[in-house]
């Protein structure tokens, strides 16, 4: 009899030492969160054309470049035989960044956008993977990797 009791009251000695340690664990851990929260600030989201950066800042990144392929298409460089366009075409598409608001493309290492002039044509249209320009009355469709969209 003497050995239940004694088992009993050391039971619940440990148990009482359990519910002591996870309550003071739950107040840490309460605390810690509150001191978080404090820090966090909410942040709204906004579209990204809002934050794109200006016309000429992507011009001097694009002019430090040298682009061989579409850096927004997986896969290694450019090789011959998947070329896309004509090698008798003056014009040479070699990116596209796309936004919906002022889209912009990369021909013969310039950097462009819809109403721009490329040696004697008008850029008449950005589209995700082609640009449509027009020279002399003759609309010209440059598509960049049409076998990989």
């Amino acid at each position: 009899m003497k050995k239940d009791n004694y088992q009993k009251i050391v039971l619940s000695i440990l148990l009482a030492i359990f519910a002591v340690s996870l309550l003071s664990l739950v107040i840490r851990i309460r605390a810690r969160m509150q001191r978080y929260k404090s820090t966090v600030k909410k942040v709204t989201p906004i579209s990204i054309s809002k934050i794109s950066p200006a016309r000429e800042d992507l011009e001097k990144i694009f002019s430090q470049m040298k682009i061989k392929r579409d850096p927004f298409i997986l896969g290694g460089p450019e090789k011959e035989e998947e070329k896309t366009q004509d090698n008798s075409s003056p014009f040479q598409l070699t990116a596209i960044v796309w936004d919906r608001i002022s889209p912009l493309a990369i021909i013969n290492n310039e950097v462009v956008s819809k109403g721009d002039e490329i040696s004697g044509a008008t850029i008449i249209d950005i589209e995700i993977n082609k640009v449509r320009l027009i020279k002399d009355g003759e609309t010209i469709i440059l598509e960049l990797y049409p076998e990989q969209l």
